[in-house]
């Protein structure tokens, strides 16, 4: 089993070869990356459950996904694993999720209409069928990352007051897709995303 200190540069060098190539972390345990005859490079992550089952998880494509993010996503699951979960069953159980369409629709529905005001609801009505169904809308609801999240973000950053209240509103989308079974627990991709400062 190949080990290193995975960095940018060195996986910018690393080269295809004709049979796939996966090189573990030395930081993080675990955390491996796969780099495909073609090309593609992967990061996942492997671990043992408390039931001694092992799973393999992808975390995200690189470098989409950074190695900084990735390694955080994995401390995440990590832990999870160490208080009993198993995140990749929970990942598939959840595959039946809706779209964010279609949980953008629920949410409005069931939440918005039902504890905002109406000025309020108005706004957050705005935010999600101008901002968040266009960008993330053809995604599972229990597939979205913080690699899309702060992607989403970014690109409203010329407008820093709408791209902090849009993030606001997915966030708390990202909540009740926990607490209504969609998304597993603990997986709200919109924590630690850095809001844009405001004039």
């Amino acid at each position: 089993m190949a080990t290193a200190k995975l960095t940018k540069s060195f996986i910018e060098r690393l080269e295809p070869g004709p049979r796939r190539v996966v090189i573990y972390d030395s930081e993080v345990t675990g955390l491996h990356l796969v780099v495909t005859p073609r090309g593609k490079r992967t990061l996942n992550l492997w671990y043992r459950a408390k039931n001694r089952r092992t799973a393999t998880m992808k975390l995200g494509d690189w470098p989409l996904m950074t190695l900084h993010q990735a390694r955080q996503r994995a401390k995440e699951l990590l832990y999870e694993v160490a208080k009993g979960g198993d995140p990749a069953r929970a990942r598939a159980k959840a595959r039946g999720a809706p779209t964010v369409n279609e949980f953008c629709d629920r949410y409005i529905a069931d939440h918005v209409d039902v504890h905002n005001k109406p000025a309020t609801a108005r706004e957050f009505r705005r935010l999600v069928e101008t901002r968040v169904k266009p960008v993330l809308g053809k995604l599972a609801i229990s597939d979205v990352t913080r690699s899309d999240v702060v992607k989403f973000h970014l690109s409203m950053r010329a407008s820093p007051y709408v791209a902090n209240r849009a993030l606001s509103v997915l966030s708390k989308m990202m909540g009740l897709a926990e607490d209504w079974g969609v998304r597993p627990e603990a997986t709200n991709p919109c924590r630690r995303v850095k809001r844009f400062p405001e004039k």
